[in-house]
């Protein structure tokens, strides 16, 4: 019987920087959504090897439970996103709700599409009371799982595009500050001029 990281690792969770290469590969997409989705049916992953059914619904659920934190924090620090970097966990997992209203739960995703440019500030809860000038694209189209791992489609403009490219760049280990135009500003001090 395989522990739950192991069954992580497997299933392409667990450890951004080992699995960034693969996860995107058409038959490993395939056989980590196969592999999920008979989890709740059967004891058998794709590649034929037995797990016990506590130890895949337990990893299961320590994502789930990662992800309903992660949506905690980013409500509760007032943000638009956050990747699972942020807060600790290399997973290529990433929550983003820019209307308060309905969140995005971006597992391995990647961005498939942009197009167009736009130049504004950005902040970022890993770096606090700080903002800078940041150019991103105006348009972005990306692919991911959901939190049900189907396979999902996320376009958008604006402050969406803005914050799906700013957290796909923590699932590779960038901030924004490296794309920073000039002078990282205190909030407080942009604040106070406002």
């Amino acid at each position: 019987v395989q522990n739950a990281s192991a069954m992580l690792a497997r299933t392409g969770l667990l450890f951004h920087r080992q699995v960034a290469d693969y996860a995107y590969d058409e038959n490993w997409k395939r056989m980590f959504t196969v592999g999920i989705n008979y989890i709740s049916r059967e004891n058998w992953i794709s590649d034929g090897k037995y797990y016990s059914s506590s130890t895949t619904m337990a990893a299961l659920d320590m994502t789930l439970g990662l992800i309903g934190d992660m949506l905690d924090t980013m409500y509760e620090k007032m943000g638009v996103g956050l990747a699972a970097p942020q807060v600790g966990i290399l997973k290529r997992i990433v929550v983003i709700d820019t209307t308060g209203e309905d969140p995005y739960v971006l597992i391995n995703p990647r961005i498939v599409e942009s197009s167009g440019e736009q130049t504004g500030q950005e902040g970022c809860l890993s770096v606090p009371g700080k903002c800078g000038v940041v150019t991103r694209p105006n348009y972005v189209k990306a692919v991911a799982l959901n939190e049900d791992m189907e396979p999902i489609e996320v376009e958008g403009t604006e402050l969406l595009a803005r914050a799906i490219c700013h957290e796909l760049d923590h699932l590779d280990g960038h901030l924004y500050v490296e794309k920073v135009e000039g002078e990282l500003q205190n909030m407080e001090a942009e604040d106070d001029e406002e």
